[in-house]
């Protein structure tokens, strides 16, 4: 009895072992992809990513790229366990005609990963239609359809870059509104009307929603100096000669709601190179799928992390109107 007993002890003792090495092999990994590591967080509090279904909503133009848009994002978010799959909104739609399509996109992928919460990643113009349409439809969140909502590059400010373009661009970007209503939404009129509009409303008469919809978004914000910047953004730059910082199609200042939501991270990256699955001729020639890897992985692991609401430096985080971050590191 006495030898059992011992073998007991030391079985427990190695499993305890085993643990407390699995959880720093955790811990210096979210220390590899994430440049706050003082926040020390204990691996074994996360939820499992394979308690979610991720749905990632392509953005402005995804006709052109269907097949490799999101490649990399979602076989990685696959190889950690979770179901993912991508849907993508037509571009000649505004945002706002965009709303109820993904809204059942929405409720069709939740049924089909077994009714499990969703997580809504939306890249450029999908990021500003994923939150449009849980502000538009707060029982999404209210309900447990949505556990999150992440916005990567989002125009959901307003757009600063357009605003402050030059005369020639300017002039294209109102020539082009007049014949695509999908155009003119992403004008600041347009955007404030789907989003501040609509939380500032939401604040004012259904507060329980607004304080939920607020704990569930998160922000990815990103800007790069245009010589770092793949071909296409080079292109598209020459148009623009904004005083603001920008991925090259969106201004950072624009890509988050001050006192709304969450930062989840602030990295240098140009609008396309992390999501566009493969190199595209003229558009992106480097693309670096390690690099890509590591910004799922990153915005992952950290999702789950901000998502544990026992670890105050997360939490304290929503408080904040300033563009304190956590950071994802992919450089």
């Amino acid at each position: 009895m006495k030898q059992i007993f011992l073998v007991i002890i030391v079985a427990i003792g190695i499993m305890f072992k085993a643990a407390v090495v699995y959880a720093a092999s955790m811990d210096a990994d979210f220390k590899k992809f994430a440049a706050t590591p003082e926040l020390n967080l204990s691996a074994s509090r996360l939820e499992q990513v394979s308690d979610f279904t991720f749905l990632f909503v392509g953005g402005y133009g995804n006709e052109l790229m269907r097949s490799h848009y999101f490649q990399t994002n979602v076989q990685v978010v696959r190889e950690m366990g979770a179901s993912a799959d991508t849907f993508f909104p037509s571009s000649l739609r505004s945002a706002a005609g965009n709303i109820e399509f993904l809204r059942r996109a929405i409720l069709d992928a939740h049924r089909a990963g077994g009714n499990k919460p969703l997580v809504l990643i939306g890249h450029s113009k999908g990021g500003l239609e994923s939150l449009a349409t849980v502000l538009a439809h707060p029982e999404l969140i209210r309900d447990g359809v949505v556990a999150n909502v992440v916005t990567v590059q989002s125009p959901i400010g307003g757009n600063a870059l357009g605003d402050q373009s030059g005369s020639i661009a300017r002039l294209l970007a109102q020539l082009i509104s007049f014949s695509s209503p999908s155009f003119r939404s992403l004008q600041t009129e347009g955007i404030h009307s789907v989003i501040a509009d609509r939380i500032d409303k939401m604040s004012e008469e259904k507060r329980a929603d607004y304080r939920l919809a607020s704990r569930a978004v998160r922000y990815v914000i990103s800007h790069k100096d245009t010589a770092d910047s793949s071909p296409g953004i080079q292109k598209l730059a020459r148009l623009a000669s904004p005083s603001v910082l920008n991925d090259g199609l969106v201004a950072k200042q624009d890509m988050w709601i001050p006192g709304f939501g969450m930062i989840l991270g602030e990295l240098y990256l140009d609008h396309l190179e992390v999501v566009v699955g493969r190199p595209v001729s003229g558009v992106v020639e480097g693309f670096n799928v390690n690099r890509a890897r590591a910004f799922t992985t990153s915005l992952v692991l950290n999702l789950m992390k901000s998502r544990n609401l026992r670890n105050r430096e997360y939490r304290d985080l929503t408080l904040q109107r300033s563009c304190e971050a956590i950071f994802l590191s992919v450089r």
